[in-house]
């Protein structure tokens, strides 16, 4: 097994009021270490996820079984990101091992390596065309790269700047990048350079985790905090270029965040989903900052987020935690959880 020790691994014990906790019902992995990343796939039911074992697979929680592992990495796996580009399904890693992969869905090996970091890879991000990948590492910089070659077009380092996470904003050449240094910077990605072209500051402690809205204009952030002090998420607006929204109650830092908005998942209100070291996952009105549920699915702290809007119109949500499990929610146009429960071949 992978010997990658993460600070997603610390253990806390939540203590929310008005809390409803339900009996653990998820989907354990196979291997024994911690499942730090996870990535809805682009066919409905399946999700892909990386951990402190080098490996990543790919599960269909209606079966319960594991599709394919993927091996390659000489480290733990920090990010996987899924990207579908005519008619072919392809993933991106980032590790600790300092290397980012390349991966077909249909094959179990890495079919490029992207070598040029020298500390750990923190997040990756693809292009809409997966032509490019933007990435950050704990070597200060944030690169860019040519996927058909696999090769560092252009890099930028800035001194203090550790990204935690990179996401490319839909429509634009151009990629978010949140860091240790509290600054949400913009870069500007067009003609093959790597330029800023916004920076933003007001977070408090260190964003782990981030989503963009699909109009690009909102970037959600999580924070790392502790005994519900910087535990917030927020809601960024690039127009005005300051903290719109601010949502508290988790107990511990946030390590998933993500948008539901309207538009995709048909429902009324405009929600973004949350998960927490506190163990718990809240689902909060956009728009007014009401927290609407809370859910403890887990005796673990939990590691990563990500949604799904199904082929049949339900939207679901993928947590991973410390166990290591999956827990699958399906959310309700009434703003409730709903964990289903599935049988896992170990």
């Amino acid at each position: 097994m992978g010997n990658c020790t993460s600070w997603r691994a610390n253990r806390y014990k939540a203590n929310v009021q008005n809390e409803s906790t339900s009996p653990t019902a998820s989907l354990p992995l196979p291997g024994d270490d911690i499942v730090t990343c996870i990535a809805s796939s682009h066919n409905d039911g399946e999700f892909f996820c990386g951990g402190d074992d080098r490996l990543v697979r790919l599960y269909n929680f209606a079966t319960g079984e594991v599709v394919r592992t993927y091996s390659g990495h000489k480290h733990c796996i920090n990010q996987v990101a899924p990207y579908s580009h005519a008619g072919q399904e392809v993933f991106f890693t980032a590790s600790r091992d300092t290397t980012i992969k390349q991966w077909r869905k249909t094959e179990a090996e890495p079919v490029e390596t992207f070598s040029g970091h020298e500390l750990t890879v923190q997040g990756v991000t693809a292009s809409a065309d997966a032509s490019l990948l933007f990435s950050g590492s704990r070597d200060n910089t944030v690169r860019l790269w040519d996927v058909t070659t696999a090769k560092n077009i252009s890099q930028v380092n800035i001194s203090q700047n550790l990204p935690t996470v990179v996401r490319w904003l839909p429509n634009e050449h151009a990629a978010v990048q949140c860091s240790e240094d509290l600054v949400l910077r913009i870069w500007d990605l067009s003609g093959g350079q790597i330029k800023i072209a916004q920076q933003m500051s007001g977070a408090t402690n260190i964003p782990l985790c981030c989503d963009i809205s699909s109009d690009g204009r909102y970037i959600l952030t999580g924070s790392k905090g502790f005994d519900s002090v910087g535990t917030e998420a927020k809601i960024w607006d690039r127009r005005m270029e300051k903290v719109l929204r601010e949502f508290r109650g988790h107990e511990q830092a946030i390590e998933g965040c993500v948008f539901l908005e309207s538009s995709k998942t048909g429902f009324r209100r405009n929600m973004i989903a949350t998960a927490s070291k506190d163990k718990g996952i809240r689902l909060w009105d956009s728009d007014s900052g009401e927290q609407l549920t809370f859910q403890q699915p887990s005796n673990s702290p939990l590691t990563s987020l990500s949604s799904s809007v199904q082929s049949n119109g339900s939207v679901l949500l993928f947590a991973a935690s410390t166990q290591p499990s999956v827990h699958v929610f399906n959310v309700s146009s009434q703003h409730t959880l709903q964990l289903l429960t599935q049988s896992a071949a170990a």
